[in-house]
């Protein structure tokens, strides 16, 4: 019964109910999961409690079979050896017909012969001896109740009590009502009435999702004030479930690169820089040297700049008439300022003999941030081949669904 109870996001919201103005409790089918309190107010306890031995049981129909043991007996000499004999357990597509569906379920070929003689699974499971309840373990149990939640069986039931001569259940639920007031009232008689504020209320979430249950491999039922009906994802839910898985791998991908690739890339790049260090401080130097080359170069054009800028605003005074200070700022705007220049000789070419620990590790942060920068590029890349497979296959997916229906197939949009 794994596949048939197996948890799913969606929860139950049917049950039990502390009183008669709170909301009902919620709960999933797998009971293994859910608080126990929550389990015992929505589902009736199993009257024969939790397995205890054979707990594969507990997961299928198994009518109470376990593991026998027993002997091998020799023919000759009467030997004898001890051996064991399993239940030989099937995984059928049973159909219920107050669920109007397969429900796919572990059976025993025992059980299965009795549901082939009762007339379905639902005549099985609605056995009344105690036998049979006791044969059903946890599972069926569950399975039990479930059916019992449908229009059919309820009418079933329905038929039944009238054909008993009995009230119906709705009447039941009354009397039940007008006897819990009619204590009420006495108590009061009693003693003092405690009246009951607005404090005193049950927490509930409004907006929880109905119950959901396995049927079949991706198909499921949904328990709704119509009954069970079979429920499909909507468009949105699909949408937002693949950019959420989407989000998540590339979360998960780019952690992983961090954590195992980046520390082995920072090693072999450290490992280089102190084994070739020579050649490092030769190529650093170098860099260095034409970096300074270049900064000297510009700032001599900046002299020569300035110098030509002086010479005409000399010029400009000197004429007749000499020139406004108008024109003589125009003529110093562009003009870079030589105070500030940094070199007054040519740089030399500076060789150093080795990489000192604030050098190396200067130049490691240098590299890890490349790195990282490099892993977002891996993601992003990662991710749209990943898109773009996803897209070849839905395509050919629709491409084969067309061919089989013999209609013209349409590109499928992204």
């Amino acid at each position: 019964m794994a596949s048939l109870l197996r948890s799913r996001p969606h929860i139950v919201r049917h049950g039990h109910r502390a009183f008669s103005t709170s909301e009902t409790r919620s709960v999933s089918l797998q009971w293994d999961k859910n608080d126990p309190q929550a389990l015992a107010d929505t589902l009736p306890a199993y009257p024969y409690g939790p397995t205890r031995w054979y707990k594969q049981s507990r997961h299928g129909l198994y009518g109470g079979q376990r593991i026998q043991a027993g002997n091998n007996v020799g023919e000759t000499f009467e030997v004898k050896t001890r051996r064991t004999w399993h239940p030989s357990v099937f995984t059928r597509k049973l159909f219920s017909k107050s669920l109007n569906r397969r429900v796919q379920v572990r059976v025993t070929a025992r059980t299965l012969r009795t549901i082939d003689k009762l007339g379905g699974l639902d005549e099985y499971l609605l056995g009344e001896k105690q036998a049979r309840i006791k044969e059903l373990g946890e599972s069926g149990w569950w399975l039990r109740w479930a059916i019992m939640q449908t229009d059919a069986v309820k009418a079933r039931f329905a038929a039944e009590r009238a054909r008993l001569g009995l009230p119906a259940a709705e009447l039941v639920e009354s009397t039940m009502e007008e006897a819990t007031e009619a204590e009420a009232a006495h108590a009061a008689e009693q003693g003092e009435v405690i009246e009951m504020d607005e404090a005193f209320q049950l927490e509930e979430t409004p907006d929880l999702p109905p119950l959901k249950f396995r049927v079949g491999p991706r198909q499921h039922v949904m328990l709704t004030s119509l009954g069970w009906i079979r429920t499909r994802p909507s468009e949105e839910y699909k949408a937002s479930k693949i950019v959420q898985a989407e989000n998540e791998w590339k979360t998960d991908r780019r952690r992983q690169l961090q954590e195992e690739w980046l520390p082995k890339q920072l090693a072999a790049y450290e490992n280089v820089l102190r084994a070739n260090t020579p050649n490092i401080m030769a190529g650093v130097a170098k860099q260095q040297y034409e970096e300074d080359m270049a900064l000297y170069e510009q700032e001599l054009a900046d002299r020569e700049a300035a110098a030509a800028a002086e010479s005409k605003v000399a010029e400009a005074r000197a004429r007749d008439p000499p020139a406004s200070e108008e024109e003589i700022a125009k003529i110093m705007e562009d003009v870079p300022n030589i105070s500030e220049m940094t070199f007054s000789e040519p740089p030399q070419l500076v060789e150093y003999e080795t990489l000192s620990e604030e050098q190396i590790q200067e130049l490691l942060t240098l590299q890890r941030s490349k790195l990282n920068d490099r892993i977002k590029t891996i993601v992003r890349d990662q991710s749209a081949e990943r898109l773009r497979v996803q897209q070849a296959r839905k395509e050919k997916s629709a491409m084969k669904k067309a061919e089989k229906r013999g209609v013209a197939h349409e590109p499928v949009e992204n």
